[in-house]
């Protein structure tokens, strides 16, 4: 009978503790889910301007070619630069972008969001796949690296055409 009263009250002691805490990894995911879905909303935008750092910083991780047809680096923008340049670019060439999440991980530095977004871009349907790796410190967000097709990129937004590669024009 003693053991039977022992294990109960372990049991409820136990159960009175705190619960399930979210793990750093936990908080850093739903930083991520928040901030991407305020900033990709015009009318809440400027609501994730507080959970980015001023030291923020964004890279579109894609090539594109040049004027001479050398890939380059794509963008790399600041704060100011992402929630004003970028947004416009995808508001310009991407009619009504949306996206649905396919997966999401956090970790104690930050978080990844895999997504599939869909649009239609000045050529054609812009149906493509990401990858938004967000570096999160102390709950702010401090760069996002953001992996896609930079084909599909360069086909359907900058109608850049694609050439057989053959003897003719190696």
């Amino acid at each position: 009978m003693k053991k039977v009263a022992l294990l109960v009250l372990v049991f409820f002691v136990g159960g009175c503790g705190e619960q399930s805490k979210n793990s750093l990894g936990d908080d850093n995911l739903q930083l991520a889910r928040k901030f991407l879905a305020l900033a990709s909303s015009d009318e809440k935008r400027a609501l994730a301007l507080d959970m980015a750092d001023e030291t923020f910083e964004f890279r579109w991780m894609g090539l594109l070619p040049d004027e001479n047809g050398n890939l380059e680096p794509g963008l790399v923008l600041n704060k100011e630069g992402y929630f004003g340049e970028y947004w416009e670019l995808v508001d310009e060439f991407l009619v009504d972008w949306t996206y649905e999440e396919i997966d999401g991980f956090g970790a104690k530095n930050g978080a990844t969001l895999l997504l599939e977004g869909r649009s239609q871009a000045k050529h054609g349907p812009y149906n493509n796949q990401y990858a938004f790796v967000f570096k999160i410190v102390d709950g702010k967000i401090i760069s996002i690296k953001e992996f896609n097709s930079d084909l599909l990129v360069a086909t359907r937004v900058y109608d850049y055409q694609l050439l057989e590669l053959n003897d003719k024009n190696l």
